[in-house]
């Protein structure tokens, strides 16, 4: 994956054809955003921001487990809440996309404290929900077998 600029993403984000991932040279003051090309690099930086712990008497695997689960609900909390406005709200403005794209960073974020205190990489995660999937919906998705499924 390569590096992606603010201003392609804002182009991106009103619906402009240019450059989404910056193949071109950009006039004016853009900022670079950081590049990370593996799942693995992705939770190395993120327990890298992890604050300390102190509260409870549960491990500092469980309470790490603890916050990223909480913090999944918080932040899903949030995305709805975007979906929510918009729909419901008579918000007259597009949708804004980059700050549903910041929303599911911080989701992402919280996926990875989950993930690194379990010692469990995003590709077997990846890799366990497709086989859920495909044992679910073996001919593609299908309304009856989604109402109708075994947990």
């Amino acid at each position: 994956m390569g590096k992606i600029c603010i201003d392609c993403g804002r182009d991106w984000q009103e619906g402009r054809k240019s450059c989404p991932f910056c193949k071109g040279i950009r006039r004016g003051s853009t900022q670079i955003l950081s590049s990370i090309s593996a799942p693995a690099e992705y939770i190395k930086e993120v327990v890298r921001t992890l604050s300390p712990y102190d509260i409870r008497e549960l491990t500092d695997n469980e309470t790490q487990i603890m916050h990223g689960l909480l913090g999944i609900a918080s932040e899903a909390g949030e995305l709805s809440d975007i979906a929510k406005k918009f729909l419901f709200h008579g918000d007259t403005e597009p949708l804004d996309w980059m700050k549903v794209l910041d929303e599911i960073g911080d989701v992402l974020w919280y996926i990875a404290v989950v993930l690194a205190a379990m010692g469990m990489p995003f590709e077997t995660v990846m890799a366990l929900n497709i086989d859920k999937l495909q044992a679910r919906y073996p001919d593609g998705y299908d309304v009856k077998q989604s109402l109708h499924h075994k947990e």
